[in-house]
Protein backbone atom coordinates (compact mmCIF):
# COMPACT_ATOMS: atom_id res chain seq x y z
CA UNK A 1 0.00 0.00 0.00
CA UNK A 2 1.45 3.31 -0.93
CA UNK A 3 2.03 5.99 1.83
CA UNK A 4 -0.43 8.50 1.27
CA UNK A 5 -3.29 5.65 1.61
CA UNK A 6 -1.56 4.88 5.04
CA UNK A 7 -3.72 6.01 7.90
CA UNK A 8 -1.40 8.26 10.38
CA UNK A 9 -2.40 8.42 14.25
CA UNK A 10 -2.44 12.12 13.57
CA UNK A 11 -4.62 11.81 10.42
CA UNK A 12 -7.64 9.85 11.92
CA UNK A 13 -7.25 10.98 15.67
CA UNK A 14 -9.64 8.59 17.28
CA UNK A 15 -10.72 6.17 14.67
CA UNK A 16 -8.70 3.54 16.58
CA UNK A 17 -10.92 3.41 19.26
CA UNK A 18 -13.91 3.22 16.75
CA UNK A 19 -12.55 0.53 14.77
CA UNK A 20 -11.62 -1.41 17.93
CA UNK A 21 -15.29 -0.80 19.29
CA UNK A 22 -16.66 -2.24 15.52
CA UNK A 23 -13.52 -5.43 15.47
CA UNK A 24 -16.10 -8.24 16.33
CA UNK A 25 -19.03 -8.83 14.49
CA UNK A 26 -21.67 -11.06 14.44
CA UNK A 27 -20.47 -14.34 13.49
CA UNK A 28 -24.07 -15.39 11.86
CA UNK A 29 -22.65 -12.99 8.98
CA UNK A 30 -21.99 -14.67 5.57
CA UNK A 31 -18.55 -15.57 5.26
CA UNK A 32 -18.48 -12.82 2.04
CA UNK A 33 -18.89 -10.08 4.40
CA UNK A 34 -22.07 -7.77 4.40
CA UNK A 35 -22.76 -4.94 2.50
CA UNK A 36 -22.83 -2.44 5.42
CA UNK A 37 -21.00 0.88 5.44
CA UNK A 38 -20.37 2.79 8.93
CA UNK A 39 -20.53 6.02 9.04
CA UNK A 40 -17.91 6.18 11.70
CA UNK A 41 -17.63 9.99 11.51
CA UNK A 42 -19.85 12.95 9.87
CA UNK A 43 -18.95 16.28 9.32
CA UNK A 44 -19.49 18.98 6.74
CA UNK A 45 -15.81 18.51 5.39
CA UNK A 46 -14.76 15.31 6.64
CA UNK A 47 -16.21 11.64 6.79
CA UNK A 48 -15.15 8.30 8.38
CA UNK A 49 -16.20 5.42 7.06
CA UNK A 50 -15.86 1.75 7.46
CA UNK A 51 -16.98 -1.30 5.48
CA UNK A 52 -17.00 -4.90 5.97
CA UNK A 53 -16.05 -7.25 7.45
CA UNK A 54 -14.29 -8.17 4.31
CA UNK A 55 -12.36 -11.15 3.30
CA UNK A 56 -7.93 -11.35 3.31
CA UNK A 57 -7.12 -8.59 1.02
CA UNK A 58 -10.21 -6.88 -0.29
CA UNK A 59 -9.81 -3.68 1.59
CA UNK A 60 -7.12 -2.83 -0.86
CA UNK A 61 -9.42 -4.21 -3.22
CA UNK A 62 -12.19 -2.26 -2.51
CA UNK A 63 -10.27 0.79 -1.31
CA UNK A 64 -8.19 1.85 -4.80
CA UNK A 65 -11.05 2.14 -7.09
CA UNK A 66 -12.96 3.49 -4.50
CA UNK A 67 -10.43 6.26 -4.24
CA UNK A 68 -9.77 6.57 -7.43
CA UNK A 69 -13.29 7.17 -8.29
CA UNK A 70 -13.61 10.14 -5.56
CA UNK A 71 -10.57 11.97 -6.36
CA UNK A 72 -11.90 11.86 -10.38
CA UNK A 73 -15.63 11.04 -10.77
CA UNK A 74 -17.47 13.24 -8.11
CA UNK A 75 -18.98 16.62 -9.63
CA UNK A 76 -18.20 20.22 -8.49
CA UNK A 77 -18.03 23.73 -9.80
CA UNK A 78 -14.89 25.87 -10.79
CA UNK A 79 -14.12 28.82 -11.97
CA UNK A 80 -12.84 28.42 -16.08
CA UNK A 81 -13.00 32.08 -17.21
CA UNK A 82 -12.23 35.72 -15.67
CA UNK A 83 -11.55 38.96 -17.65
CA UNK A 84 -11.01 42.33 -15.33
CA UNK A 85 -11.85 45.57 -17.18
CA UNK A 86 -8.76 47.03 -18.80
CA UNK A 87 -6.80 43.78 -18.81
CA UNK A 88 -6.03 41.75 -21.57
CA UNK A 89 -3.31 38.90 -20.39
CA UNK A 90 -2.63 37.18 -17.05
CA UNK A 91 1.04 38.91 -17.41
CA UNK A 92 -0.73 42.54 -17.16
CA UNK A 93 -0.80 44.50 -14.09
CA UNK A 94 -3.81 46.51 -12.47
CA UNK A 95 -3.20 49.84 -11.79
CA UNK A 96 -4.31 50.43 -8.11
CA UNK A 97 -4.16 46.74 -7.29
CA UNK A 98 -1.18 45.83 -5.26
CA UNK A 99 -0.92 42.03 -6.70
CA UNK A 100 -0.25 41.56 -10.25
CA UNK A 101 -3.23 40.11 -12.52
CA UNK A 102 -1.74 36.25 -12.35
CA UNK A 103 -1.35 36.60 -8.35
CA UNK A 104 -4.90 37.88 -8.73
CA UNK A 105 -6.54 34.77 -10.32
CA UNK A 106 -4.66 32.34 -8.61
CA UNK A 107 -6.23 33.93 -5.83
CA UNK A 108 -9.47 34.04 -7.30
CA UNK A 109 -9.47 30.24 -8.42
CA UNK A 110 -9.09 29.27 -4.27
CA UNK A 111 -12.57 30.48 -3.92
CA UNK A 112 -14.47 27.70 -3.31
CA UNK A 113 -17.94 28.57 -5.03
CA UNK A 114 -21.66 26.33 -4.62
CA UNK A 115 -24.06 26.68 -7.14
CA UNK A 116 -26.52 24.31 -9.16
CA UNK A 117 -25.83 25.56 -12.44
CA UNK A 118 -24.13 24.00 -15.52
CA UNK A 119 -22.48 27.57 -16.34
CA UNK A 120 -23.02 30.95 -15.37
CA UNK A 121 -21.36 34.32 -16.11
CA UNK A 122 -21.78 37.33 -13.53
CA UNK A 123 -20.14 40.50 -13.14
CA UNK A 124 -18.57 42.21 -10.08
CA UNK A 125 -17.40 45.21 -8.88
CA UNK A 126 -15.08 46.16 -6.24
CA UNK A 127 -15.17 49.91 -4.57
CA UNK A 128 -13.41 48.37 -1.26
CA UNK A 129 -9.57 49.75 -0.57
CA UNK A 130 -7.78 47.44 1.32
CA UNK A 131 -7.62 43.95 1.87
CA UNK A 132 -10.33 42.47 -0.30
CA UNK A 133 -11.38 38.59 0.90
CA UNK A 134 -13.78 36.30 -0.46
CA UNK A 135 -16.43 37.54 1.69
CA UNK A 136 -16.40 41.13 0.68
CA UNK A 137 -17.69 39.97 -2.95
CA UNK A 138 -21.70 40.93 -3.86
CA UNK A 139 -22.73 37.90 -5.66
CA UNK A 140 -25.83 37.17 -7.41
CA UNK A 141 -28.50 35.01 -6.31
CA UNK A 142 -28.10 31.06 -6.52
CA UNK A 143 -24.12 31.53 -6.06
CA UNK A 144 -22.35 30.91 -2.49
CA UNK A 145 -19.17 30.96 -1.26
CA UNK A 146 -18.06 28.64 0.97
CA UNK A 147 -14.58 29.57 2.22
CA UNK A 148 -15.56 33.24 3.00
CA UNK A 149 -12.02 34.22 4.46
CA UNK A 150 -9.90 33.85 1.18
CA UNK A 151 -7.73 36.75 0.90
CA UNK A 152 -8.04 38.03 -2.98
CA UNK A 153 -6.35 41.27 -3.56
CA UNK A 154 -5.57 44.43 -1.83
CA UNK A 155 -6.79 47.73 -3.67
CA UNK A 156 -5.40 51.49 -3.10
CA UNK A 157 -7.57 54.15 -1.39
CA UNK A 158 -9.38 55.54 -4.91
CA UNK A 159 -9.43 52.38 -6.54
CA UNK A 160 -12.08 49.90 -7.94
CA UNK A 161 -11.93 46.68 -9.65
CA UNK A 162 -14.67 45.47 -12.53
CA UNK A 163 -14.82 41.34 -12.78
CA UNK A 164 -16.49 39.27 -14.92
CA UNK A 165 -16.45 35.52 -13.79
CA UNK A 166 -17.52 32.16 -15.70
CA UNK A 167 -18.28 29.00 -13.70
CA UNK A 168 -19.15 25.73 -15.22
CA UNK A 169 -19.91 22.29 -13.53
CA UNK A 170 -17.65 19.75 -13.99
CA UNK A 171 -15.67 16.61 -13.23
CA UNK A 172 -12.54 15.83 -13.03
CA UNK A 173 -9.71 18.56 -14.44
CA UNK A 174 -10.11 20.98 -17.92
CA UNK A 175 -7.11 21.99 -19.12
CA UNK A 176 -7.56 26.14 -20.26
CA UNK A 177 -7.58 25.32 -23.90
CA UNK A 178 -10.75 22.66 -23.86
CA UNK A 179 -13.22 25.25 -22.16
CA UNK A 180 -15.69 27.02 -23.78
CA UNK A 181 -16.43 30.37 -22.63
CA UNK A 182 -19.14 32.79 -24.24
CA UNK A 183 -16.65 35.86 -25.92
CA UNK A 184 -12.78 35.64 -26.76
CA UNK A 185 -12.40 38.57 -24.46
CA UNK A 186 -12.27 36.37 -21.36
CA UNK A 187 -8.81 34.50 -19.88
CA UNK A 188 -9.38 30.41 -20.17
CA UNK A 189 -7.99 28.97 -16.93
CA UNK A 190 -7.30 25.78 -16.07
CA UNK A 191 -10.75 24.07 -13.57
CA UNK A 192 -10.16 21.52 -10.52
CA UNK A 193 -13.69 20.95 -10.11
CA UNK A 194 -13.30 17.57 -7.97
CA UNK A 195 -14.27 19.33 -4.59
CA UNK A 196 -12.54 16.28 -3.03
CA UNK A 197 -9.76 17.48 -1.43
CA UNK A 198 -8.01 13.79 -0.06
CA UNK A 199 -8.80 10.82 0.55
CA UNK A 200 -7.11 8.00 2.66
CA UNK A 201 -8.09 4.44 3.18
CA UNK A 202 -6.53 1.73 5.44
CA UNK A 203 -7.48 -1.89 6.59
CA UNK A 204 -7.83 -2.99 10.16
CA UNK A 205 -8.41 -6.42 11.34
CA UNK A 206 -11.87 -8.05 12.09
CA UNK A 207 -13.96 -11.60 13.75
CA UNK A 208 -16.36 -12.90 12.19
CA UNK A 209 -16.93 -15.71 14.92
CA UNK A 210 -13.90 -17.26 15.99
CA UNK A 211 -12.25 -16.08 12.79
CA UNK A 212 -9.58 -13.44 12.87
CA UNK A 213 -8.34 -13.52 9.39
CA UNK A 214 -10.85 -11.21 8.05
CA UNK A 215 -11.00 -6.81 7.66
CA UNK A 216 -12.63 -3.88 7.79
CA UNK A 217 -12.40 -1.09 5.13
CA UNK A 218 -11.68 2.57 6.92
CA UNK A 219 -11.42 5.39 4.57
CA UNK A 220 -11.07 8.66 4.98
CA UNK A 221 -12.62 11.35 3.13
CA UNK A 222 -12.08 15.57 3.04
CA UNK A 223 -13.91 17.69 1.16
CA UNK A 224 -14.11 21.05 -0.17
CA UNK A 225 -17.70 22.00 1.48
CA UNK A 226 -19.42 21.65 -2.29
CA UNK A 227 -20.58 18.07 -1.64
CA UNK A 228 -20.44 16.28 1.92
CA UNK A 229 -18.37 13.42 2.71
CA UNK A 230 -21.12 11.13 2.60
CA UNK A 231 -23.06 12.23 -0.38
CA UNK A 232 -19.48 11.93 -2.26
CA UNK A 233 -18.99 7.92 -0.97
CA UNK A 234 -22.35 7.48 -1.61
CA UNK A 235 -22.02 8.98 -5.32
CA UNK A 236 -18.85 6.87 -5.65
CA UNK A 237 -20.17 3.55 -4.77
CA UNK A 238 -23.25 3.88 -7.17
CA UNK A 239 -20.52 4.56 -9.67
CA UNK A 240 -18.66 1.16 -9.18
CA UNK A 241 -21.61 -0.30 -9.08
CA UNK A 242 -22.68 0.82 -12.22
CA UNK A 243 -19.46 0.19 -14.27
CA UNK A 244 -19.28 -3.32 -12.55
CA UNK A 245 -22.70 -3.75 -13.56
CA UNK A 246 -22.56 -3.05 -17.44
CA UNK A 247 -19.65 -5.35 -17.32
CA UNK A 248 -22.06 -8.36 -15.30
CA UNK A 249 -25.04 -7.07 -18.34
CA UNK A 250 -23.03 -8.34 -21.01
CA UNK A 251 -22.97 -11.68 -19.92
CA UNK A 252 -26.81 -11.56 -19.11
CA UNK A 253 -27.29 -10.05 -22.73
CA UNK A 254 -25.97 -13.38 -24.02
CA UNK A 255 -27.61 -16.10 -21.73
CA UNK A 256 -30.67 -13.80 -22.59
CA UNK A 257 -30.01 -14.46 -26.45
CA UNK A 258 -29.67 -17.77 -25.76
CA UNK A 259 -32.48 -18.49 -24.05
CA UNK A 260 -34.73 -16.92 -26.90
CA UNK A 261 -32.91 -18.87 -29.53
CA UNK A 262 -34.60 -22.11 -28.00
CA UNK A 263 -37.74 -19.82 -28.01
CA UNK A 264 -37.76 -18.72 -31.08
CA UNK A 265 -39.43 -20.91 -34.29
CA UNK A 266 -36.64 -23.32 -35.70
CA UNK A 267 -38.19 -22.98 -39.27
CA UNK A 268 -37.14 -19.08 -39.22
CA UNK A 269 -33.22 -20.84 -39.76
CA UNK A 270 -34.18 -22.72 -42.48
CA UNK A 271 -31.84 -21.67 -45.04
CA UNK A 272 -33.24 -20.43 -48.10
CA UNK A 273 -32.46 -23.24 -50.85
CA UNK A 274 -34.31 -23.98 -54.49
CA UNK A 275 -35.92 -26.45 -52.73
CA UNK A 276 -38.70 -24.45 -51.63
CA UNK A 277 -38.50 -21.23 -53.75
CA UNK A 278 -38.15 -19.84 -57.40
CA UNK A 279 -34.39 -20.36 -58.10
CA UNK A 280 -33.67 -17.38 -59.73
CA UNK A 281 -35.22 -15.30 -56.20
CA UNK A 282 -32.73 -17.84 -54.15
CA UNK A 283 -29.66 -16.50 -55.91
CA UNK A 284 -31.20 -12.83 -55.72
CA UNK A 285 -31.32 -13.15 -51.87
CA UNK A 286 -28.24 -14.69 -51.20
CA UNK A 287 -26.32 -11.88 -53.39
CA UNK A 288 -28.27 -9.44 -51.39
CA UNK A 289 -27.02 -11.32 -47.93
CA UNK A 290 -29.89 -13.05 -46.83
CA UNK A 291 -28.95 -16.81 -45.46
CA UNK A 292 -32.46 -17.80 -43.60
CA UNK A 293 -36.33 -17.67 -44.01
CA UNK A 294 -36.09 -15.34 -40.77
CA UNK A 295 -34.35 -12.88 -43.06
CA UNK A 296 -36.86 -12.88 -45.53
CA UNK A 297 -40.16 -12.86 -42.88
CA UNK A 298 -38.63 -9.71 -41.59
CA UNK A 299 -39.18 -7.48 -44.61
CA UNK A 300 -41.51 -6.11 -46.65
CA UNK A 301 -42.58 -6.56 -50.50
CA UNK A 302 -40.95 -3.16 -51.10
CA UNK A 303 -37.14 -4.40 -49.57
CA UNK A 304 -37.43 -7.70 -52.23
CA UNK A 305 -38.40 -5.28 -55.05
CA UNK A 306 -35.24 -3.14 -54.48
CA UNK A 307 -33.22 -6.29 -54.64
CA UNK A 308 -33.78 -6.30 -58.42
CA UNK A 309 -33.22 -8.74 -60.90
CA UNK A 310 -36.50 -10.20 -60.21
CA UNK A 311 -40.13 -8.75 -60.97
CA UNK A 312 -43.16 -8.93 -59.17
CA UNK A 313 -44.17 -12.28 -60.26
CA UNK A 314 -41.27 -14.07 -59.06
CA UNK A 315 -41.32 -12.27 -55.24
CA UNK A 316 -45.07 -13.22 -55.14
CA UNK A 317 -43.82 -16.82 -55.51
CA UNK A 318 -41.74 -16.24 -52.56
CA UNK A 319 -44.47 -14.47 -50.54
CA UNK A 320 -46.90 -17.85 -51.56
CA UNK A 321 -44.17 -20.31 -50.15
CA UNK A 322 -43.72 -18.46 -46.65
CA UNK A 323 -47.28 -18.53 -46.31
CA UNK A 324 -47.94 -21.88 -47.87
CA UNK A 325 -45.07 -24.34 -46.55
CA UNK A 326 -44.17 -22.00 -42.97
CA UNK A 327 -46.76 -20.36 -42.00
CA UNK A 328 -45.49 -16.42 -42.19
CA UNK A 329 -45.97 -13.49 -43.81
CA UNK A 330 -43.86 -10.44 -44.63
CA UNK A 331 -43.14 -7.52 -42.05
CA UNK A 332 -43.31 -10.46 -39.24
CA UNK A 333 -41.50 -8.48 -36.28
CA UNK A 334 -38.93 -10.70 -34.54
CA UNK A 335 -37.34 -9.76 -31.66
CA UNK A 336 -33.57 -9.40 -31.68
CA UNK A 337 -33.75 -10.81 -35.46
CA UNK A 338 -30.00 -10.21 -36.09
CA UNK A 339 -28.22 -10.98 -32.73
CA UNK A 340 -30.26 -14.41 -33.31
CA UNK A 341 -29.40 -14.87 -36.86
CA UNK A 342 -25.39 -13.91 -35.88
CA UNK A 343 -26.06 -16.60 -32.79
CA UNK A 344 -27.33 -19.34 -35.20
CA UNK A 345 -24.28 -18.76 -38.04
CA UNK A 346 -21.12 -18.73 -35.47
CA UNK A 347 -22.78 -22.18 -34.10
CA UNK A 348 -22.87 -23.25 -37.54
CA UNK A 349 -19.60 -22.29 -37.74
CA UNK A 350 -18.40 -23.95 -34.64
CA UNK A 351 -19.73 -26.85 -35.72
CA UNK A 352 -18.10 -27.37 -39.19
CA UNK A 353 -14.78 -26.02 -37.76
CA UNK A 354 -15.07 -29.73 -35.22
Amino acid sequence: MSEDKILSPDSFNNVEAFVDSASVWDSSMSAGGSDDSIPLEQGELRGVFEHGPLKPGYSVTLGNPLRRVLMSSIEGVALCGIKIKDVHTELSSKKGAKEDVAEIIINMKNIVFKADIELFTFDLIVEKSGKVFAKDLDLPNGIEILNKDAYLFTLDDSASLEISLVLKKGIGYSQANDITLPDESYIKLDAVFSPIKRVVFSSASTMVGQNTEYEILVVEIVTNGFVEPGKAYKQASEILVNEFGRMHKVFDEVKETEEELEEVNESLFDLISADHFPLRAVKVMHESGMTFVGDIVVKNKEDLMKMGKVGSVTINKVINVLESKYGFSLETEIENWESLRNKRIEETEEEGGE
